[in-house]
């Protein structure tokens, strides 16, 4: 049943120790009893994060997530907008019940992400640290057969299938510690952008994983303890060197109204390729998001969808 849902690595050796863990699986008398927790990073995609959590809250035990109370772009204070709704009792029961928050401020930036003096923290060593707390969060709570789903909040695992992984997963006692021998596993995610109106048919591999909290214990014991940089390096492990769960999640990417992709636009990671003077114009975004055309064109300059739109006489 495995094989039909999770391709080995492309890379011949790999793919040795893969199929051997799951011949060691298939001879295992008991599958020991294991529980998924969900590891994400948060920002201020409040209406997203619901759908997340609403559609993985019967099939994982928890949801482990590092909320950032600051921008990574701007370097602005904002408010911790999970943290404070479950304080208030805001939030739904999905949201809150299996829920632990940790929020991460500009003293963990200005801490541990600085460059040099003078110059202002890394954005991209921050999410870092947010990733690398969902980790430490989790080695406080997981049991050693138990699964941790890495994924950002618009990256959603199909429910039935991470209960599918619970039931066959095939890292275990008996496996070589290896990532490619299951202790890690892409699960491949069809992206949509701006609505599900809008179909990509791009398939994304940098984005879910899903880990043997065995693996990661034993990892440490080889290759020292994890750190912000090598678990945040583990995001651009791809199906060459890791099995790949077929068509395992949707990427929902730069979904919201107008007003909130312009926030996330001034606000993140990328912020810094929007910086002509018509770049987070409403009126343009909206029409581009509707017509499901890219934001920028290849030379970086905003496409200009809100003119196409008039032509067409839409």
């Amino acid at each position: 049943a495995l094989s039909r849902h999770v391709q080995r690595p492309k890379i011949g050796a790999k793919a040795k120790r893969f199929e051997a863990a799951v011949a060691a699986a298939n001879r295992a008398a008991l599958r020991p009893f294991r529980q998924v927790w969900d590891l994400i990073v948060f920002g201020f995609e409040l209406d997203m994060l619901r759908l997340h959590m609403m559609t993985l809250y019967p099939v994982v035990a928890g949801f482990l997530v590092s909320e950032a109370s600051l921008c990574f772009q701007t370097k602005r204070a904002k408010p911790a907008l999970l943290s404070e709704g479950m304080a208030a009792g805001a939030l739904p029961f999905f949201m809150t019940n299996k829920t632990t928050a940790r929020v991460l401020d500009e003293s963990v930036a200005q801490e541990r992400c600085k460059e040099s003096v003078g110059r202002a923290y890394s954005g991209r060593c921050f999410q870092a640290q947010q990733r690398f707390t969902t980790l430490t969060m989790l080695f406080e709570v997981a049991a050693q057969d138990d699964l941790a789903l890495v994924a950002d909040v618009d990256e959603i695992a199909k429910p039935e299938l991470l209960g599918f992984l619970v039931r066959c997963h095939p890292h275990g006692a008996a496996t070589v510690a290896a990532a490619e021998a299951g202790g890690a596993m892409v699960l491949s995610a069809h992206q949509y952008k701006f609505g599900v109106h809008c179909d990509t048919g791009y398939v994304w591999y940098e984005g879910p994983k899903l880990y043997a909290v065995r693996w990661l214990r034993a990892r440490e014991g080889v290759e020292g303890k994890w750190t912000a940089s090598s678990f945040d390096g583990m995001r651009r492990a791809g199906s060459y060197s890791l099995p790949t769960v077929g068509q395992a999640a949707w990427h929902l990417t730069s979904f919201g109204s107008t007003a909130q992709l312009v926030r996330k636009l001034s606000s993140f990671g990328a912020a810094n390729l929007f910086h002509a003077p018509s770049a987070l114009d409403p009126r343009r975004i909206s029409a581009c998001t509707a017509g499901c055309y890219e934001l920028l064109l290849r030379d970086g300059s905003p496409a200009q969808c809100h003119l196409l739109a008039n032509r067409s006489g839409k």
